[in-house]
């Protein structure tokens, strides 16, 4: 598992191994675990998990697949009940695999489960997992009752007996039932109040931000586009010298008069303003933008599909290293390369960074990429998400400023209520 700083420590596997080659990992697992319904965990689910995340059956769409890109045909195993064991077909730095395993997305689920249900998890509200808490109650859209789960492995955590967590309807009403202490931890608070109480920080609060793993992207069509055309296509909130520059490159590129183009965004959530925000930029810079709003799923498969000249939407990365996300989001027929961008050069590079174990002359091959995309432009990134949290100070144990993104690195069973805290409600 990911704890906070990033650093890798033991959780359902007791430690780990790796080859001298770099290919083989070897994971003894921990004994006594319990999945939330009772049974005991052993290799063969964990087995069946990862067989799911990297080699899923064609109804299951699987967005860490790309991780384990280099795993052979064979090369997940469980040599005995309490080992787990993955096999490459390439050397891989040890930080990256090891980081994909523990990236919190990768929960384990019992393979009986798995079995009975065809391996689509989508049917079933509460996966039985065997974490140190259960979800006991749910109400669609409006509440999770969390309990405690009293079969944890670790007897010492969770500190809590449960967290009832409330989904708001808006901003307004989250921030004042926080002010009024009916919450006690505001999670994703709006950015106008972050700032305000940054500003003048009402007493006994505390305020975080942290990265989402997630880039807004721009992706544009790339099967017959003209580089120039596509730079052009980079909104630019900063009138000089960017604006000139564009408007000079679309002259070159014969679209003096204008560039007609259109762009597909979801009407829900926050791409209702960057579709509208994006047209506007590039309207500045001499481009005739035609906004296509969908419905959040409809435009969601028309840019998966490919169907489209300009759309906005997300680019996600689940962790740091550069070999989790830039073969998905730049290698020719990758699952994320919207727009269809391939480059036999940039495909070289990815072979070369996924491939390299010396760190430092890893790092040289993402610089050298970096200039490399610079030049291609297979996208346009429009934002890097943050979100603001704010709690009352008597929550202890959080670490959520150390967060990479809303599910890496966040343990609640470390959380605690200070009830000698004068801020705590009586």
């Amino acid at each position: 598992m990911t704890r906070a700083r990033g650093i890798i420590a033991q959780g359902l596997a007791t430690s780990w191994e790796v080859s001298s080659d770099g290919k083989t990992f070897t994971f003894p697992l921990r004994e006594g675990v319990k999945f939330h319904d009772g049974a005991d965990m052993t290799s063969a689910d964990v087995k069946a998990t990862f067989d799911r995340i990297i080699f899923p059956p064609d109804h299951v769409s699987s967005r860490r697949q790309a991780l384990f890109s280099a795993v052979a045909d064979d090369g997940v195993q469980a040599p005995d009940d309490f080992t787990f064991r993955l096999v490459l077909k390439e050397a891989r730095a040890a930080d990256f695999i090891l980081n994909a395993f523990a990236t919190g997305f990768n929960v384990i689920v019992r393979k009986q489960t798995l079995d009975d249900n065809n391996s689509d998890l989508r049917t079933i509200p509460t996966t039985p997992a065997q974490g140190h808490t259960g979800i006991r109650n749910t109400r669609d859209a409006e509440f999770w009752k969390i309990e405690a789960n009293p079969d944890y492995w670790n007897p010492n955590l969770p500190y809590l007996d449960g967290i009832n967590i409330y989904h708001m309807p808006d901003a307004q009403t989250k921030i004042a039932a926080f002010l009024a202490k009916k919450s006690d931890y505001a999670r994703v608070i709006d950015p106008k109040s972050y700032h305000d109480w940054v500003a003048d920080t009402p007493e006994g609060m505390k305020l975080h931000r942290y990265a989402q793993t997630t880039v807004q992207g721009i992706w544009m069509k790339q099967d017959t586009e003209d580089l120039r055309k596509r730079d052009t296509c980079v909104p630019t909130a900063e009138k000089a010298p960017y604006l000139a520059e564009a408007k000079a490159l679309l002259e070159e590129a014969g679209y003096g008069d204008g560039l007609d183009i259109s762009i597909k965004y979801s009407v829900e959530g926050h791409y209702a303003v960057w579709g509208p925000l994006i047209a506007q930029l590039l309207s500045e810079q001499g481009i005739n933008v035609e906004q296509i709003p969908l419905d959040g799923p409809v435009a969601i498969q028309s840019i998966q599909d490919g169907n489209f000249e300009l759309a906005t939407s997300y680019a996600v990365f689940p962790f740091g290293d550069p070999s989790s996300y830039i073969g998905a989001w730049y290698g020719c027929g990758a699952t994320e390369n919207y727009g269809g961008f391939c480059s036999e050069d940039v495909d070289a590079l990815i072979s070369k960074i996924d491939g390299e174990l010396d760190p430092t002359k890893r790092k040289d091959y993402v610089h050298e990429l970096d200039l490399l995309l610079e030049e291609q432009v297979p996208f346009a990134t429009a934002a890097w998400e943050e979100f603001p949290d704010a709690y009352w100070e008597y929550v202890k144990g959080q670490t959520g400023e150390y967060s990479v993104g809303i599910y890496n690195a966040e343990r609640r069973g470390t959380w605690w209520l200070d009830q000698n805290s004068p801020h705590f409600p009586r």
